[in-house]
């Protein structure tokens, strides 16, 4: 991991603290790099830092009668930035409970539904989810799509029985790749122009982006398909698409 190139002045640690006080990161924890952050959504808190990664909404535990009897039931969603030197992403998903309903939905728009839907948002909208213990892969919207396609629409993969309670997964995700891995090594890896596009690729419609978005024991797009199970994540940047 390289060192950090974060700014030493007071102005911008304050402001660096005050994130990390909101997000429940207790500033001892500050990393010295600037390309990992971990989320423990069993307990609420945040450890690590990135200039690239920011919070849509903060670890946020629901009401108890929404997760009766669960305890990795708090939901997040981060933006990472794939405008500066990082390329790819890596999510390391640690299941601690029985996977339930949306734990994991990562999408190339910030309104992504869960389903392979933005409302509209841009061409540019790519998505892969962890509903119960299967994994979807939705491709985008751009001229051609239909080639791609295994159900006449967006859908382009799916596995079934990926994770349970205990497993450890992980998904790399750069341009327009997605690879999904297990302790035991790579699972799948899916390649194709209609996914993620993060490189700078004109939509047909809706404006240009370099932004990642990720749902954790939610949908991207808010609260309204959510999830239990997924109790911690660690989200490592690196700095070339494999």
């Amino acid at each position: 991991m390289a060192p950090s190139p974060m700014s030493s002045s007071p102005s911008c640690v304050m402001c660096l603290v005050s994130l990390m006080l909101t997000a429940g990161v207790a500033p001892g924890t500050m990393a010295l790099t600037d390309n990992y952050v971990a989320v423990d959504l069993r307990y609420g808190l945040v450890t690590g830092y990135s200039r690239y990664i920011s919070f849509m909404k903060t670890p946020t535990a629901p009401p108890p009668a929404a997760a009766p009897g669960q305890t990795c039931a708090s939901q997040a969603v981060l933006r990472v930035s794939m405008k500066g030197p990082y390329k790819g992403v890596r999510l390391q998903l640690d299941y601690g409970e029985a996977p339930r309903l949306w734990t994991v939905d990562v999408s190339d728009s910030p309104t992504g539904d869960g389903y392979g839907g933005d409302n509209g948002t841009t061409s540019n909208m790519a998505e892969a989810h962890i509903h119960n213990r299967q994994l979807r892969v939705y491709g985008n919207g751009l001229p051609g799509y239909m080639d791609a396609s295994v159900n006449g629409g967006h859908l382009l993969h799916v596995m079934d029985d990926v994770i349970k309670k205990g497993s450890r997964l992980w998904l790399d995700i750069s341009d327009e790749r997605l690879e999904i891995g297990t302790r035991g090594g790579t699972l799948q890896l899916v390649e194709s122009p209609y996914l993620f596009t993060l490189s700078g690729q004109r939509p047909h419609y809706g404006k240009l982006e370099y932004d990642l978005y990720i749902g954790l024991n939610t949908v991207v797009a808010g609260d309204k398909r959510v999830g239990t199970g997924l109790c911690k994540v660690e989200i490592s940047l690196y700095e070339f698409g494999k």
